[in-house]
């Protein structure tokens, strides 16, 4: 016997994938799809992350609708990009029918004091999730022309925004700094593990597209010298990332471990906002 309540709970879930995207033009899927105005539609990480591969894996022409929303919108990633003085694309953290960042700069939290928004400036994960969702496409579907083209050109422009944006430190190691990973609870750090790892495969897979199949990149994002693909493995190589091999855990980002433990569940019954309960600094803030 089946669990009849949690299958009709991943029906409706499937349903509502299906409905929230095109199968044809270009697909922004917001967040909440059609379910709610929260975050106004806004395209946010979670619509190439999450709803992509389920599309890729069932209705690939809605997955290519959805790619083709970020593709148009690739020139501005590049100005945004060449705006911090880097390289490259940089996907918006918020976006709508420009592809330029509309993250609201302030909200007011329950005090109704006036709290900064640095996601739009800082979460830069979002650059290689971009990529990760063109290369998921072409792995599950075998789109050749996506992946001679525009899937190339997103593999490129979104390494070359991380080649831009990763310092070398005195030990030859290679740090991304100042950023908010999924955790948003912290801003910013060094070294989220998470935004590491990914920009490290964003590297390594911009690098093989343009060294195994040159053919299938050359002229979609202009000739990659083999020198800045050499570089991009060097950087993915060098990318600091937390991980102990002694216990096998990822350090969050640099200094996480040194945060005060706290067990939510000796504090308040759950679901708690852990800002609101215990105030922005203590959440942010190192052991003496």
């Amino acid at each position: 016997m089946g669990d009849d309540d949690l299958q009709l709970a991943a029906r409706l879930a499937c349903y509502h994938l299906v409905s929230s995207v095109a199968a044809r033009g270009e697909a922004a899927v917001g967040a909440r799809g059609l379910t709610g105005r929260a975050y106004r539609g806004h395209v946010f990480w979670d619509a190439d992350t999450f709803v992509l591969p389920y599309l890729a894996a069932t209705h690939p022409r809605a997955a290519r609708a959805m790619l083709r929303y970020r593709v148009r919108r690739l020139a501005a990633a590049r100005a945004a990009a060449r705006a911090e003085g880097r390289r490259g694309a940089r996907f918006p953290w918020e976006s709508a029918d420009t592809g330029e960042d509309v993250t609201p700069r302030a909200a007011r939290d329950l005090s109704g004091a006036v709290v900064p928004i640095r996601t739009g400036d800082a979460e830069v994960h979002i650059v290689g999730e971009v990529a990760w969702a063109a290369a998921h496409y072409v792995d599950w579907t075998g789109d050749e022309r996506f992946a001679r083209g525009d899937g190339c050109r997103l593999l490129v422009e979104t390494a070359r925004y991380w080649a831009s944006r990763a310092r070398f430190d005195d030990d030859g190691r290679a740090h991304v700094y100042g950023v908010i990973g999924p955790d948003e609870y912290h801003e910013p750090v060094d070294d989220n593990a998470f935004t590491n790892v990914l920009a490290r495969w964003n590297l390594r897979r911009a690098a093989a597209a343009v060294r195994d199949e040159a053919a299938r990149c050359r002229g979609a994002a202009g000739d990659v010298d083999p020198a800045e693909a050499r570089h991009w493995l060097e950087i993915a190589d060098a990318l600091v990332d937390g991980y102990d091999p002694a216990t096998g855990v990822y350090e969050q980002f640099a200094g996480f471990f040194g945060l005060e433990p706290i067990r939510i569940a000796d504090l308040a019954s759950r679901p708690v906002v852990a800002d609101l309960l215990l105030g922005r600094e203590r959440v942010r803030t190192r052991r003496s």
